[in-house]
């Protein structure tokens, strides 16, 4: 008996063996999607922000059209309807009126100021938009910092064709005029920087922080009024030797309409977050900021477009002397006296009761908000 019993105990397999055998059994029950931790199969949770599975190659393509498509025409809709005529610029006077070259893009001192809103613009829409529509599609648990890398290469790739054509089309004018030169590198600094600047404000604009959303979505939002008043002065051609009268239609769209679409934006925009937690308060302080600073600094920027081509500004006196009466400029139009009331407090005017209705649905339908909820709901913010 006590030798059976010694064969038994020597058959039986050892500690270690054990647990190899009890490994191999857990690889064998998961599913071959799920990463293997520390060579013991562990399945580890994904990310929805940075990670998860790749998203099918439809839904990425699907991107990469739509990020194209906002990025231009939809963001140089303005551009568009003028006919993608080459802006009239002392830098090329030999092109008359009616013979211009078409360009994807406007070129030229006059047209700079609607050139870098339209890149930023366009460049938010183009990160913003495909993010939505992906997580409508697919639900929230969508790998957002794919997609946005494919709006970045699909706008970046839009915008080098677009100056390319653009730059090809100016090149012969270029002989005819010393400036020419100068006013395409101004123009395509612009182009870069306002590109660049959107693409990053919609990379935060569709990130997890909803407060931080509110702010970057801000300066879009405060260049509505200058997007939407290209858009009609192009439509309706208001521009310069246009059919616009004081007592014209147009100039009723221009003067009381276009505030009125930066005070809507601003008003769902701020109408998304909670002002009575602190988060939401902050994000509220620099929208209204935002919506503040921004029209005066394109109101300064289209008087540098304007005022330099009467200066040397490529010496240092003369572009001393341009950022001089800029900046006059910018402090000027920051006062209230001044500055356009309607996008600001209209905006305010709107959002507040925007903000009680969907507070009182959110409590009729007794759902409390989702961790980082915006307005503060986030973890140690109270109400």
């Amino acid at each position: 008996m006590a030798g059976a019993v010694r064969a038994a105990q020597r058959a039986r397999p050892g500690r270690a063996a054990r647990a190899r055998c009890g490994a191999r059994l857990t690889l064998r029950r998961l599913p071959s999607s799920a990463p293997v931790v520390g060579g013991y199969g562990a399945a580890m949770p994904s990310d929805s922000g940075t990670g998860g599975s790749r998203p099918p190659a439809r839904d990425l393509a699907l991107t990469a059209v739509l990020a194209a498509v906002l990025w231009w025409p939809v963001g140089f809709l303005p551009h568009l309807l003028d006919g993608l005529r080459l802006p009239l610029s002392n830098a090329w006077p030999g092109v008359a009126p009616g013979a211009e070259p078409r360009v994807m893009l406007p070129l030229g001192e006059y047209a700079v100021v609607t050139l870098g809103v339209s890149a930023l613009v366009g460049s938010v829409l183009a990160v913003v938009v495909p993010v939505a529509v992906a997580r409508a599609r697919r639900g929230p648990e969508v790998a957002r910092l794919t997609h946005v890398t494919v709006a970045y290469t699909a706008v970046v790739v839009t915008a080098a064709v677009s100056l390319v054509q653009s730059r090809s089309a100016v090149g012969p004018l270029r002989a005819s005029s010393s400036s020419a030169g100068l006013v395409l590198g101004a123009a395509t600094g612009a182009l870069v920087a306002a590109t660049v600047a959107g693409l990053g404000l919609g990379l935060l604009a569709v990130g997890p922080r909803p407060a931080v959303r509110v702010v970057a979505a801000a300066v879009p939002v405060a260049l509505v009024p200058a997007w939407v008043g290209a858009v009609l002065v192009s439509a309706l051609d208001l521009g310069e030797g246009g059919s616009m009268t004081p007592g014209s239609v147009g100039a009723f769209l221009l003067r009381d309409v276009t505030p009125w679409t930066g005070a809507v934006a601003l008003a769902l925009l701020l109408s998304s977050v909670r002002p009575w937690r602190p988060a939401g308060l902050v994000a509220w302080v620099l929208a209204l900021l935002t919506a503040w600073v921004v029209p005066s600094l394109l109101t300064a920027a289209t008087y540098a477009a304007s005022y330099g081509r009467n200066l040397d500004v490529g010496s240092s006196a003369g572009l001393r002397e341009l950022v001089e009466a800029s900046l006059q400029v910018l402090g000027q139009s920051l006062r209230p006296d001044l500055h356009p009331l309607v996008p600001v407090v209209g905006g305010v005017v709107l959002a507040v009761p925007l903000v009680v209705v969907r507070e009182v649905r959110r409590r009729r339908a007794g759902a409390e908000p989702a961790p980082g909820d915006p307005g503060g709901s986030d973890p140690g913010v109270g109400p």
